[in-house]
């Protein structure tokens, strides 16, 4: 696999800028996803040698993750994005230790409950008081470009 300069670069300064190399994953996908526009096997062969990971685990964090760029959410290592009503499925899959939702539920109005407890994680709580959605901004855009929202 051929790497422009440029992003050899990239990812040099990458793996040394975390304590560990494998933290350097996201950020290097993104930037490969950059310069070629879509991620190929080789990409994710090459990421793995330079990070001493199977490519097996570098596949894991392309499961349904987002392009979102690393500079627009700070400190966020994955967004996952998923199609359905639920994460249900996502948690089973994932198996994370912790479910988070915002401070418009309640530990017991939380959706997933069951399955969270079922895979052993736990919910929390967290974030500001809700005053906005996610359905609802999204149903906005959509509106503001001529397009109907589905409910």
């Amino acid at each position: 696999m051929e790497l422009s300069p440029q992003l050899a670069t990239r990812f040099e300064t990458l793996q040394n800028r975390y304590p560990f190399k494998r933290s350097a994953l996201i950020p290097m996908l993104m930037y490969a996803q950059d310069e070629f526009g879509y991620i190929t096997d080789d990409i994710i062969h090459e990421i793995a040698r330079r990070l001493n990971l199977r490519p097996v685990q570098v596949n894991r964090h392309l499961l349904n993750s987002s392009t979102l760029k690393p500079e627009v959410l700070e400190g966020v290592d994955l967004v996952v994005v998923f199609e359905e009503d639920s994460a249900d499925a996502l948690i089973e899959r994932l198996r994370p230790d912790v479910h988070a939702k915002g401070t418009d539920y309640t530990a017991q109005s939380v959706p997933e409950r069951a399955t969270v407890a079922a895979v052993g994680a736990r919910v929390a709580i967290a974030g500001d008081p809700k005053s906005h959605s996610t359905k609802d901004l999204i149903a906005t855009i959509l509106t503001r470009f001529g397009q109907t929202p589905s409910r």
